[in-house]
């Protein structure tokens, strides 16, 4: 299913992948690859884990079926990082 880009914690880790690399302002499609490898070996895991617990505050901002709702809820909330 889509979800829009604030329901959808990839596209804020992509949105500041992208910021990262365009800081290196790569000529060359060998120099994005490369900009790109060396931005994503930088990205923190604590960054990730943030995106995956703010999971519970965006569900709680969307309303879907309670049950659905509850179960994503216990599902990201309960991951530990």
């Amino acid at each position: 299913p889509n979800m829009s880009p604030d329901r959808n914690p990839i596209q804020h880790l992509w949105g500041n992948l992208k910021q990262q690399v365009e800081h290196h302002s790569p000529s060359s499609i060998q120099a994005l690859e490369e900009v790109l490898l060396v931005e994503w070996k930088k990205i923190d895991v604590a960054i990730c884990c943030h995106l995956v617990h703010s999971m519970c505050r965006r569900l709680g901002a969307v309303q879907l079926n309670p049950a659905l709702c509850q179960f994503w809820k216990l599902f990201f909330c309960s991951l530990s990082c």
